[in-house]
């Protein structure tokens, strides 16, 4: 209730994320590939991906929020995006 006082917008954005079926913006992870552990996010090319968001990896010991493209990627690394509802396979 707090929360929707002090940052309304926030609040209706996650609301209809969640909860709306024609404008939900699902949250997906993926694990890494092996081959990309000690690499930069810049070696995944996620520009490629225009329907997809990199909001954090974690990690096995902490999570990392909207990682720069520099990056390096750990062992056992997963990343989580947001995507669209037009988002390519």
């Amino acid at each position: 209730m707090a929360s929707e006082m002090v940052r309304p917008t926030v609040v209706s954005f996650l609301d209809t994320m969640l909860r709306d079926k024609e404008k939900s913006l699902p949250v997906e992870e993926l694990s890494v590939p092996d081959l990309f552990v000690g690499k930069p996010i810049l070696a995944l090319n996620l520009k490629r991906y225009t329907h997809a968001l990199l909001l954090a990896i974690k990690t096995r010991e902490d999570w990392v929020y909207d990682p720069s493209e520099n990056y390096v990627i750990a062992p056992e690394s997963t990343l989580v995006f947001m995507t669209t509802p037009e988002r390519k396979r």
